[in-house]
């Protein structure tokens, strides 16, 4: 069997929207999980709903009084109805049951108008006086499909398809991450601020050659990624005995000192490197 190329697949596939049956089976032959049918689209999506609606913050009804007043307050400023806005703030909440049907029936058509489609076309004739509410429920299934699928969808079109998708995707970002485990973990941070207790426990520096350009140093610790990733470090290191933590530290401090420039001088121009850099800088 000859070899699938990948790209030419995406593109007959998914952006032309050509459905190429014979080379859909033929791709289907080689790698089965590669076709994701009608059925199983709606089952993915449906479990990511269900999953989200049940850890969201706000599924709780004793937050509903609140909910409503603020929903009242954001429609005296936006001129959207207050019934709409509340709808969006409870969205994981209603569409639990409201996807059931629509995504049995037609899979991934079902999502345009129970997704983030609406809304959006809603609030950007309101706010921007411009109707795309076409282009809202276009562009809203593909990013619910890759929502559900953990990643991110680039639009192949023009760039406001793109800013329109981005938005939507860190609106269903925030529902999934608004959950009773995160909120959770949070009040139990503040807590302990409060009472003065240790977050973590005491952690001993890294040593760095001096020879490293401050520059660099910088721009590392500028990144909020390696910031995070710093967090990780030390909350994994936190959780070792002291020995193994001493070692690690030791292992991390000798990676540092391999990398270097052809010139002699140690540069931070290493991922591994940034996140170790990182962990000095939140410490």
């Amino acid at each position: 069997m000859r070899q699938l190329d990948s790209h030419k697949f995406r593109n007959a596939a998914i952006f032309r929207g050509a459905l190429k049956i014979p080379f859909l089976f033929e791709a289907a032959e080689r790698t089965p999980s590669a076709i994701i049918g009608r059925r199983t689209t709606a089952a993915m999506l449906i479990a990511d709903m269900v999953q989200t609606a049940e850890e969201y913050r706000l599924r709780d009804s004793t937050h509903y009084p609140a909910i409503g007043e603020l929903s009242k307050l954001l429609s005296r400023k936006s001129g959207i109805p207050a019934n709409e806005i509340l709808e969006f703030i409870l969205w994981p909440v209603q569409v639990r049951r409201a996807a059931i049907w629509p995504l049995l029936e037609r899979g991934s058509k079902g999502i345009p108008p129970i997704g983030m489609g609406p809304f959006f076309a809603t609030f950007i004739e309101k706010i921007g006086k411009k109707d795309l509410e076409f282009e809202s429920l276009m562009v809203s299934e593909r990013v619910h499909i890759g929502h559900a699928l953990g990643a991110t969808v680039f639009s192949p079109r023009e760039e406001g398809f793109q800013v329109l998708g981005n938005a939507m995707g860190d609106v269903l970002n925030f529902f999934r991450s608004f959950n009773i485990r995160i909120a959770a973990a949070w009040v139990g941070n503040v807590e302990r601020k409060e009472a003065r207790k240790l977050l973590l426990p005491p952690l001993p520096l890294f040593e760095f050659d001096p020879e490293i350009p401050i520059e660099e140093i910088l721009a590392a610790t500028d990144r909020p990624v390696m910031r995070n990733r710093g967090r990780a470090l030390f909350s994994r290191l936190a959780d070792m005995t002291e020995e193994q933590r001493a070692d690690e530290i030791r292992n991390l401090n000798a990676a540092l000192r391999r990398h270097g420039r052809p010139a002699g001088v140690i540069s931070l121009d290493n991922l591994d490197t940034g996140i170790s850099l990182a962990s000095v800088a939140y410490c």
